[in-house]
C-alpha cells in the first residue's frame, strides 16, 4: 500500500530516531541554515524547512537552493543520475460538498520531491548563496537572553522563578520554574530549557489555548506526548533563531523510545506538533504567524 503524505514525512525523523538521534537535538540546528525554493525565492518553513535542513546537514550540503526536476531543469540544471530527492509538503484547499449542498473548504496535505542545487550539474555555473557566517559566543547569548526578557516582560506574561532541580511549567499557576543558571554545565542547556519551559506556556488559554496544556493529561497518553514535541521543536526553532546549542537531553533514550512509539501509530502528530510549534516560536519571537508548511 502506498504511504501518504503524513507517513513519508513521518518516516524521515523516525528513520533518525530509530539510529537513537532526535535531530533537532543536535548542534547543526543552531547554524543558521534556511532553505529556500528556486521558484519563489522565499524560505521554507515548518516541517519543511527541517527536513530539508536534516537532509543538507546529512549530506553536507552548503547551498540553500532546492527545487524540484522540473525548476532544476528549467533554470539550466540537470539533476544527476541516481540521487535521491527529499519529501516536502504543501497545503491543498478544495470544496467539499455537504449534506445540505453548501461547499465547504477542505485542506489536504500532499508531498512532492525536491533536490538540491548541490546535486545537480550547471550549465552556467550554481545559483549563488552568501556562505553562512558563524555567529560569536557574545552575539548568540545576547540574543538568547534578549529573547527571554522580552518575552517575560510582557503584560500577559508567565512567572518566572529560579530554585530546586527541576524545570517545569505550570498551567494552574501559569509560571515557569527553572534551576539557578549557576546549575546547569553550559549556557546553550540553560536557553534551551528556558525555550522548552517557554514553549509550553504559549498554550496557556490566554495565548495559544492549546489543548495538551489547557486540559489535563496523563503522562504518556498521545495528547501529553504531542505536547512534548511541540515544547521541543519550539525549543529547536528559537535555539535556531538565537544560535544557542541546543541541549543533550540525559534521559534521551527513554524520549527516544517514546516518541517513536507515538509516531509510528499517529504519523499526523509529528506535523501536527511542528505546525503548533512554529505558531508558539513566532509568538515568543513576537512576530505575525505565517504559514508553516508549504514554500
Amino acid at each position: 500500500m502506498a504511504k501518504n503524505a503524513y507517513e513519508i514525512v513521518a518516516d524521515s525523523i523516525i528513520s533518525q530516531l530509530e539510529n537513537n538521534v532526535a535531530p533537532w537535538r543536535k548542534d547543526w540546528v543552531a547554524s543558521g541554515y534556511s532553505p529556500l525554493s528556486l521558484s519563489s525565492k522565499k524560505a521554507y518553513k515548518g516541517m519543511n524547512s527541517w527536513l530539508l535542513s536534516f537532509r543538507a546537514m546529512s549530506e553536507n550540503y552548503t547551498s540553500p537552493w532546492w527545487g524540484t526536476y522540473k525548476q532544476i531543469t528549467e533554470q539550466g540544471g540537470s539533476v544527476r543520475k541516481g540521487e535521491k530527492g527529499t519529501p516536502v509538503v504543501l497545503w491543498k484547499q478544495f470544496d467539499a460538498p455537504t449534506e445540505t449542498n453548501a461547499d465547504k473548504k477542505a485542506v489536504v496535505m500532499r508531498y512532492f520531491t525536491v533536490f538540491s542545487a548541490e546535486q545537480a550539474e550547471w550549465e552556467n555555473g550554481a545559483p549563488h548563496y552568501e556562505t553562512l557566517k558563524a555567529r560569536t559566543e557574545v552575539e548568540t547569548l545576547e540574543s538568547a537572553e534578549k529573547l527571554l526578557t522580552d518575552y517575560f516582560a510582557r503584560d500577559n506574561a508567565p512567572k518566572l522563578a529560579y530554585g530546586g532541580d527541576r524545570a517545569y511549567y505550570s498551567p494552574m499557576g501559569d509560571n515557569i520554574q527553572l534551576p539557578e543558571r549557576l546549575a546547569f554545565e553550559t549556557s546553550g542547556g540553560f536557553y534551551s530549557t528556558a525555550f522548552h519551559e517557554m514553549g509550553h506556556s504559549t498554550g496557556h488559554r490566554t495565548r495559544l489555548n492549546r489543548d495538551g496544556v489547557v486540559e489535563n493529561h496523563y503522562f504518556g497518553s498521545e495528547t501529553y506526548s504531542e505536547e512534548e514535541l511541540v515544547a521541543e521543536f519550539t525549543a529547536a526553532f528559537l535555539s535556531s533563531e538565537t544560535g544557542i546549542l541546543p541541549a543533550t537531553l540525559d534521559n534521551s533514550t527513554a524520549y527516544i523510545k517514546s516518541w517513536l512509539k507515538v509516531l509510528k501509530n499517529e504519523p499526523k502528530m509529528l506535523v501536527k506538533a511542528v505546525g503548533r510549534a512554529q505558531k508558539a516560536a513566532n509568538y515568543i519571537i513576537n512576530k505575525e504567524t505565517t504559514e508553516v508548511v508549504g514554500e
